[in-house]
């Protein structure tokens, strides 16, 4: 895989296929394109993260934006913007990120203070979820 000429802010490697964010916010990915994983929407986004079959970025907006595969919602992000209510009280569920797969809004949770010990109703961690679909 042969990264694209230029300057970037930011860059994320999935399992076959790179994406980063250039300086002028927009988003180049490259190598294999499966299921469009190399085919990044348009617009400004300010990070991404690549998938082993799908990526995710942040747009400048605070929303989250998914591409390729889509298997157990892997591309299917959650519908909230990518902030807190308050420090520490993140907007989606953990437990939900993981099991879709959606490795941004996970580490983007985590960043702003989910708790990955917590358990749901079936005593089961974010890890758990994540383990079952096979994410990790």
């Amino acid at each position: 895989m042969r990264p694209p000429v230029g300057r970037f802010v930011t860059v994320s490697a999935g399992y076959s296929h790179a994406c980063g964010v250039r300086t002028d916010g927009t988003v180049q990915c490259w190598g294999h394109n499966e299921h469009g994983k190399a085919t990044p929407p348009g617009g400004e986004f300010t990070t991404v993260d690549t998938g082993h079959y799908h990526a995710c970025g942040v747009r400048t907006n605070g929303t989250i934006q998914c591409w390729g595969h889509t298997g157990h919602g892997k591309a299917t992000p959650p519908n909230v913007p990518a902030t807190s209510a308050s420090p520490g009280t993140p907007l989606a569920s953990l437990h939900a990120a993981a099991r879709n797969g959606n490795t941004l809004a996970v580490t983007r949770l985590l960043a702003d203070g989910a708790d990955p010990n917590v358990v749901d109703d079936n005593g089961e961690t974010a890890l758990h979820h994540a383990a079952r679909r096979g994410h990790v």
